[in-house]
């Protein structure tokens, strides 16, 4: 089943935009925009509070520290 919900349903592939497979039945990525987003929501408040910097700055910071 192919649940075109999901924040990686790709419309005009008519498919998943993360996987080769078209089969969404037990799907781990499996979530809906809402979730994604909330998600990222999520993780940009655990950076701020773990690091005491905003996500595009650790990203940043972290591509720094590997070209050095």
């Amino acid at each position: 089943m192919v649940r075109q919900n999901c924040f990686a349903y790709d419309s005009l592939a008519n498919g998943c935009r993360v996987l080769i497979k078209r089969d969404c039945d037990n799907c781990k990525f499996y979530k809906t925009a809402n979730d994604d987003e909330i998600e990222k929501l999520n993780c940009q408040l655990r950076i701020r509070r773990v690091y005491g910097m905003s996500s595009k700055e650790f990203l940043e910071s972290r591509r720094t520290n590997e070209n050095d």
